[in-house]
């Protein structure tokens, strides 16, 4: 149910195919040729996590509130949820014991970052405006190759993706973020099929991207990770 720690789990198809009239049934298709033509889940959420000092946990009350409202507004067809380590020098006892918490909902997926993407570009900072320059140090190259990984992982699992953190409690009161969340891209999508982006929290939390965007986003911060922080 929560998936391998090494890789990315290949997302469940979550909604059945209408039945329409027709002749009769060929014999079942295969799950690749089923999987290609169901419906992607609504939205996929990636909140990557680090331990940390003194193993402060922020992940379990953060994942508890997504999930709280996943089950109350009957979201668990629509939504997945990966939550990422990027911690490659020490263990993250806190990433461990939510999986072991959250292993029994099939929309949570614990993924392991394998550190794979390498920080191989110096600091491009000589176009920059020298009153507002925001030079990515090598810390904050590590995190930009981070997310361009959690990209990776997000790639083709949902209609719509939303950057999270792990230390960002998800609003219940006086109503649900959730829901408010699908009338602001029902919203925008009405307005503008073609919508990039909404932004709806601070820093790399809170945007949402349509998923046939993930792509060329995930390309765009590899190409310019040396050049500003990802936010």
């Amino acid at each position: 149910p929560s998936g391998a720690q090494h890789e990315a789990p290949h997302p469940e198809a979550p909604l059945a195919v209408p039945l329409v009239a027709g002749p009769a049934p060929s014999p079942a298709p295969s799950p690749l040729n089923r999987t290609l033509r169901e419906p992607l889940p609504w939205l996929s959420i990636g909140i990557p996590t680090v331990p940390r000092p003194q193993d402060l946990d922020y992940l379990t009350g953060t994942l508890q509130a997504i999930v709280d409202q996943v089950l109350e507004h009957g979201y668990g067809h629509k939504v997945l949820i990966y939550v990422i380590n990027n911690s490659r020098d020490r263990p993250h006892a806190v990433f461990a014991a939510a999986e072991a918490q959250f292993r029994g909902h099939q929309f949570l997926r614990f993924v392991v970052n394998p550190g794979h993407l390498k920080d191989d570009k110096k600091t491009v900072a000589h176009h920059l405006n020298k009153r507002n320059a925001q030079v990515p140090t090598a810390q904050v190259r590590r995190q930009t190759l981070d997310l361009v990984h959690m990209l990776d992982v997000l790639a083709g699992t949902a209609q719509h993706v939303l950057f999270y953190e792990d230390d960002f409690a998800l609003c219940d009161k006086p109503h649900s973020a959730l829901l408010a969340l699908q009338y602001v891209i029902d919203k925008a999508t009405a307005l503008r099929p073609d919508w990039i982006s909404i932004r709806c929290s601070f820093g790399m939390s809170g945007i949402v991207l349509q998923g046939r965007d993930v792509p060329a986003f995930r390309e765009y911060l590899r190409e310019h990770y040396n050049r500003r922080p990802p936010d």
